[in-house]
């Protein structure tokens, strides 16, 4: 395996967790936060202890920083592991940093490669960057302390495409050596509509929405113990339609509960404990459970479903519900067609665009 030069952009619990295990493997990485406090734990104890696997170790990380040339510039891949809602400030700033030969992955993506791709086309064009995207982070990972990242697993398998489907291979060929478990999608709409994260979230999220709000919420709990009997059934029956909606567009996907066996094979997810202070938002449910799934996850879907002729109750249900709780319209302000410049296409001219 030939090193790489790794820009990790996002130093969250999925950004220290990978560049951790990145830093373990051998690559050379550069964590970037645009928030100088995130960053400040791994610039003053040097790296990350990464906890998990029944060991810990120390990865020692030589750039940590809020300057995002500083982290690109000269970087074979750039990863951004950031919510899907700070795509686009994180590719406004990103574009104008970029070199030919760059490779840059989104995880988790839905379609933010479709995003950086219509922008650099009109800003930079020319840039030969290879763009790819997963449906998920690799890791399933949790903040324990300052500098200190808690694996509860790693994914066997996740796909990955690009954008175009064009590039498929070349961006595995390139994304492989860093992340071994990933495996082809067809093109990153299959990628996107494969993200299990909506069907497991919202439902639960939305009803529990008093345990949300509460003061219970702010402490080290199990998310999978708020699922109910008849929230159950709700995941079940939106699962359907996101797998219908998959099927009319000719893609391939499988069953939320089947892409978690396949992620990481039938074994529990291990327990973790603080070990110092960590902010309030890595002890609690996190409000990305909706503000992301829902206008990145559910809008796109619902949209996509229409386009197909379907009708999605439980996905509209679940974007009326949550905007009416957060006061805002989340199908125009998420991620409507509108916004990937698809308006007015076909569900094959859509497809052919990613391909």
């Amino acid at each position: 395996m030939e090193p790489k030069t790794v820009a990790v952009l996002g130093a969250g619990n999925g950004g220290k967790a990978m560049a951790a295990d990145l830093t373990l493997r051998g690559h050379t990485v550069r964590l970037y936060d645009r928030f100088p406090e995130a960053v400040s734990d791994v610039q003053s104890s040097g790296g990350i202890f990464l906890h998990g696997n029944a060991q810990s170790e120390f990865a020692p990380i030589r750039t940590a920083t809020s300057d995002l040339a500083e982290a690109v510039g000269g970087a074979d891949v750039a990863v951004a592991v950031v919510p899907a809602y700070a795509h686009e400030f994180l590719i406004d700033q990103l574009v104008p940093t970029l070199a030919d030969g760059q490779t840059v992955l989104f995880t988790p993506g839905y379609l933010g490669s479709v995003l950086l791709r219509e922008r650099t086309s009109a800003q930079r064009p020319g840039l030969q960057v290879l763009m790819a995207e997963t449906a998920s982070l690799p890791y399933a990972c949790r903040l324990i302390g300052p500098g200190e990242v808690g694996l509860r697993g790693v994914k066997l398998a996740l796909d990955v495409a690009a954008c175009p489907a064009a590039d498929n291979a070349a961006a595995l060929e390139v994304l492989h050596s860093l992340f071994p478990m990933l495996e082809l999608a067809a093109n990153v709409l299959e990628v996107a509509l494969g993200n299990p994260n909506p069907v497991s979230h919202v439902p639960t999220c939305l009803l529990n929405w008093g345990r949300m709000e509460g003061p219970r919420n702010n402490q080290w709990h199990d998310f999978e113990d708020w699922v109910t009997p008849s929230i159950h059934k709700m995941q079940t029956r939106l699962d359907a339609e996101r797998l219908a909606v998959i099927a009319a567009l000719q893609l391939q996907g499988i069953s939320a509960d089947a892409w978690s066996l396949r992620a990481y094979g039938g074994k529990p997810k291990e327990n973790l404990t603080t070990r110092g202070e960590i902010p309030a938002t890595a002890m609690a449910v996190p409000d990305r459970y909706i503000t992301e799934d829902v206008p990145m996850g559910l809008v796109p879907l619902e949209a996509l479903g229409k386009l197909a002729g379907l009708h999605t109750p439980v996905t509209s249900l679940l974007i009326s519900l949550a905007s009416e709780l957060h006061d805002r319209d989340y199908r125009q302000t998420g991620r409507h067609l509108g916004v990937f410049g698809w308006e007015g296409l076909s569900a094959e001219q859509i497809l052919a665009r990613v391909s």
